[in-house]
C-alpha cells in the first residue's frame, strides 16, 4: 500500500535538530492514533528544506495494518523521537 501525500516540513527549533529530507528516508509516521514506520520518497537529486511543501509518496514495510485505515483528506505527522518535523495530508491511497 502506498499513499500519495502533501507533506509541509516544519521549521524545527530544536538546536540538536540537524536532519535532511532526501528521497528515501525513513521516518515515524502517526496517524489516527496510531504509530508506524513508513517510506518516503519525492524527486531525486533533491533536498528538501524545513519549511517547504511537496507532494511525495509514503509506503509501508507491512501493509495489512493500514488497510481500510487510511483515506483522502487523512493528515498525519512525521517524527522522530519527540520531534515533529512535518505535516502532512493524503491526496490517494492504493491499496
Amino acid at each position: 500500500m502506498d499513499i500519495l501525500a502533501r507533506i509541509n516540513f516544519l521549521e524545527v527549533n530544536d538546536e540538536n535538530w540537524n536532519a535532511k529530507y532526501v528521497s528515501g528516508f525513513r521516518s515515524n509516521i502517526n496517524y489516527g492514533a496510531s504509530n508506524y514506520c513508513c517510506l518516503v520518497a519525492f524527486e531525486e537529486d533533491r533536498e528538501i528544506k524545513q519549511g517547504e511543501t511537496i507532494d511525495c509518496e509514503l509506503s509501508f514495510l507491512t501493509h495489512e495494518p493500514h488497510i481500510g485505515k487510511l483515506a483522502k483528506g487523512m493528515e498525519f505527522i512525521l517524527f522522530s523521537g519527540s520531534v515533529t518535523f512535518a505535516k502532512g495530508i493524503v491526496n490517494f491511497v492504493s491499496e
